[in-house]
């Protein structure tokens, strides 16, 4: 039997959706430097899989913003991924503002600090 390769794979487990990185998430619980560590593995992940232009924080905003237009025309999901519906990717939308606002970058301006007070996770 042919080995198939790791999207290959993934794409079968998933019902033939197209799936190319996995995106982090931080809950109230997971330690910073572990998000850290995960978030630089997703853009390296990107970074392989071709020539990327502008910022990370950029190419965040992008895909947020494609999500929303999507979402607000009623365009299918599905027509690109192959699956995957309205309400399964809005739910990633929370985490792609949580990335957006990892790539802001230094904690020491008051703009991220103000940022960091606004959206960082709660403890329960």
């Amino acid at each position: 039997k042919v080995p198939r390769q790791e999207w290959e794979g993934a794409s079968l487990r998933n019902q033939s959706t197209k799936c190319n990185n996995l995106l982090p998430m931080r809950s109230a619980r997971s330690p910073a430097h572990m998000f850290s560590e995960y978030a630089e593995r997703y853009w390296a992940t990107l970074s392989q899989l071709g020539r990327h232009e502008g910022s990370r924080f950029r190419m965040v905003v992008h895909d947020v913003r494609l999500l929303l237009l999507r979402l607000a025309a009623g365009v299918s999901f599905a027509s690109d991924s192959g699956g995957g519906s309205a309400l399964s990717n809005i739910k990633l939308l929370p985490y792609m503002v949580q990335m957006g606002y990892y790539c802001l970058g230094d904690p020491s301006t008051t703009a991220w600090r103000h940022a960091h007070a606004a959206l960082a996770p709660t403890r329960p």
